[in-house]
């Protein structure tokens, strides 16, 4: 059982209109995170691709790569066709799903998330009409194990509270982007969704040229590092904090030696929120 586990969320500048061109950067920021001693390496949203261009390329053969050569584990993301029903494949008819992909240290592909709840603006970023997935993903990695939400989807709590319950360690909000005035308030569901389950969340953004980042690494207990700017940020998850969190008890004495409640899973009662369908 490992005590802690080095994850960096990658804030990349994004490529327009050739794509393609962001392969080579995400290979390039993949190393940089590697150099850094990531053990866990996750891009936003759709990063590198394809995203709202042609579905003209693939990122997993580079990527694998990089994960083989440096025995990591990397998460990327890009929009897919949907094999359409009956045969048709009229243009207008084309859906996708947007696709969240981990590889491992073997170059193999680990975890493939089909986003649960498309967003109503993923069209305007992507020129694609995207199609809800039906399965949650966790990847069990030596040192923890990984759940996969995407952008919006910190925003239903039962989303993030189901892989909790499924034994999650840490779950990736990758996100899309521009996310402008809802930043402050996002950001509290990102450090909520770690608190309230007992986990390590983290987030980041696209960067088109336009707006901030949104790089958050967030612990039960607070936020441990977090950046608005383009690059690789990296953070060192204390799983034996995470395991101490989770056994011990809440009491009044004082001092404390945490600032969360401790404990939470024992007394949760998922019988009594299961929704009526």
């Amino acid at each position: 059982m490992e005590d802690s586990v080095r994850l960096a969320v990658v804030q990349p500048c994004v490529a327009r209109p050739d794509e393609s061109a962001n392969v080579e950067r995400a290979v390039t920021y993949a190393r940089q995170a590697a150099d850094q001693g990531a053990q866990i390496v996750a891009f936003p949203e759709c990063y590198p691709g394809p995203y709202s261009g042609p579905i003209s390329f693939s990122a997993t053969e580079p990527l694998s790569a990089v994960a083989r050569e440096y025995g990591m584990y990397v998460g990327y993301g890009f929009m897919e066709p949907v094999e359409p029903a009956h045969g048709n494949t009229a243009s207008a008819d084309k859906v996708y799903h947007n696709v969240y992909q981990m590889v491992g240290p073997d170059s193999a592909v680990v975890a493939k998330y089909d986003k649960l709840i498309p967003s109503p603006v993923d069209p305007e970023l992507s020129n694609k009409r995207a199609v809800a997935g039906d399965e949650f993903v966790l990847v069990e990695t030596p040192w923890a194990k990984v759940g996969v939400l995407i952008c919006w989807e910190a925003w239903f709590p039962e989303l993030c509270r189901t892989l909790a319950m499924r034994g999650a360690d840490v779950v990736l909000f990758p996100t899309g982007g521009m996310l402008y005035h809802l930043a402050p308030v996002w950001r509290t569901l990102i450090q909520a969704r770690a608190t309230e389950n007992l986990i390590y969340t983290a987030s980041c953004v696209n960067l088109f040229g336009v707006e901030d980042g949104f790089a958050h690494i967030c612990a039960p207990e607070g936020e441990i590092a977090s950046s608005l700017e383009e690059g690789v940020l990296v953070a060192d998850l204390d799983l034996a904090r995470l395991r101490y969190l989770r056994q011990e008890d809440e009491t009044l004495s004082f001092p404390k030696f945490y600032k969360t409640i401790p404990g939470l899973w024992r007394y949760n009662r998922p019988e009594m929120y299961r929704p009526e369908v």
